[in-house]
């Protein structure tokens, strides 16, 4: 058996999972969410005025100002300005700057031909409480809401910015309240480079490996943050001197996760099975001239932590480490692989 006709058979495998799995993700992406991805611009958002509670309303127009600035610098939304809603409202001859419930938002929003309203409220007692409502105009619901709350007048600032933050980022994802466990999944895509080391019973036969892996993913998938993966890998380890000509593993998982987040930086740790084919080039004769195959197929278990930063708000590059079990009748064998790679979020 050559080492070309190795390699060949290998990367053919390699590249019917990797099509396999982009199949998969074009699938699973809600065929909704890609219309309107295809037709849209940014999304158009409208502020009221924020309701005052125990609190003068010029502390509430400073909130809500603060707010719209910050979603506006996000740069995913076309913010309507304060000015341009009176110019609109006052052609249209209607008094509805003071709404407050859900269909008087939306009818307010259909006059401003925005994708949603944003209505909101500031609270002072022993404490100051800042409470954001997402309504989308065409179904006159609530899709998000977010509240903030300190008991220091020197925190209220950041408090403004971690409500209108996680607000910009959940509009920009769709992981809207309602919307079904299928509606708010935010299909991902990403490309590993990994390096590795075998230990187990093969320890003493492999040497240092090299791999290539393509996940495909479906993100905010049952709750927000949640992640459902399927991954294949391709891994080469060369064998030592007279023990062994080199080793093929091709694992095949399924996997979970969750994204811990921080600003543009995300941790996400997962775990996942599945089903590795495990080729071993064995020597046949003393002087290492000859080797055979013997392949098999073993449950595999892997376990991961990567560091993703985002770039313009769908690509990403990623760091981690891997730890994969594989299940042989011989013994256990483990590798453990760091990995550098990039993706991104459709």
């Amino acid at each position: 058996m050559s080492r070309r006709a190795d390699r060949y058979s290998g990367m053919g495998a390699v590249l019917a999972g990797v099509s396999i799995i982009l199949f998969c993700v074009v699938m699973m992406v809600p065929a909704r969410s890609l219309a309107r991805e295809a037709a849209k611009g940014k999304k158009r958002i409208a502020l009221l005025e924020f309701e005052a509670n125990n609190t003068t309303p010029g502390v509430a127009r400073i909130v809500r100002n603060t707010v719209e600035m910050n979603l506006f610098q996000s740069g995913h939304f076309d913010v309507l300005e304060r000015s341009q809603m009176d110019l609109i409202l006052e052609e249209r001859k209607t008094q509805m700057r003071a709404c407050r419930d859900e269909s008087c938002a939306g009818e307010l929003g259909e006059i401003l031909a925005t994708d949603f309203v944003i209505v909101g409220s500031v609270d002072v007692l022993e404490t100051t409480k800042v409470s954001v409502k997402v309504i989308d105009v065409k179904t006159k619901r609530v899709v998000l809401a977010e509240t903030r709350e300190t008991d220091k007048v020197t925190e209220v600032r950041g408090v403004l910015k971690a409500v209108s933050e996680k607000i910009a980022d959940r509009l920009r994802r769709g992981d809207l309240d309602g919307a079904g466990w299928l509606g708010n999944a935010v299909p991902a895509i990403d490309v590993r480079v990994l390096y590795a080391q075998s230990y187990g019973y093969l320890k003493d036969v492999l040497g240092a490996g090299y791999g290539l892996s393509v996940t495909g993913a479906l993100e905010n998938i049952f709750i927000t943050d949640f992640v459902l993966r399927v991954s294949l890998s391709y891994f080469h380890f060369a064998g030592l001197e007279n023990k062994a000509h080199h080793a093929r593993f091709i694992p095949l998982s399924i996997g979970a996760g969750y994204v811990l987040r921080l600003g543009p930086v995300e941790f996400l740790p997962s775990v996942g099975v599945g089903l590795s084919q495990n080729s071993l080039y064995y020597y046949t004769d003393a002087a290492g001239t000859a080797y055979a195959e013997k392949t098999r197929s073993q449950p595999i278990v892997i376990g991961d932590a990567r560091v993703r930063y985002f770039f313009k708000d769908s690509f990403f590059a990623q760091a981690g480490f891997e730890y994969a079990n594989v299940f042989e009748k011989s013994g256990d064998v483990t590798f453990i692989s760091i990995f550098g790679g990039a993706g991104m979020r459709f």
